[in-house]
């Protein structure tokens, strides 16, 4: 039964295998632009953050002068 299920599961592994790479061949420029987007997301994401990080370091910097 153990030897079914491995098998069963080794099979499934292989198409879907199969499909993933098929899928990354057909629909490659669709990958592209999704990591593109990911990209310019993280760059604004960053880009605040150091912002935000820097403008509690000033306001932290005047507290304590005071």
């Amino acid at each position: 039964m153990e030897r079914l299920l491995k098998m069963k599961l080794g099979i499934f592994g292989g198409v879907a295998l199969i499909l993933g790479l098929w899928a990354l061949t057909e629909w490659w420029w669709f990958l592209v632009e999704v990591f593109q987007g990911l990209i310019a997301l993280g760059l604004v994401v960053g880009g605040g953050l150091a912002v935000a990080i820097a403008v509690r370091r000033m306001l932290r910097e005047k507290a304590s002068a005071e």
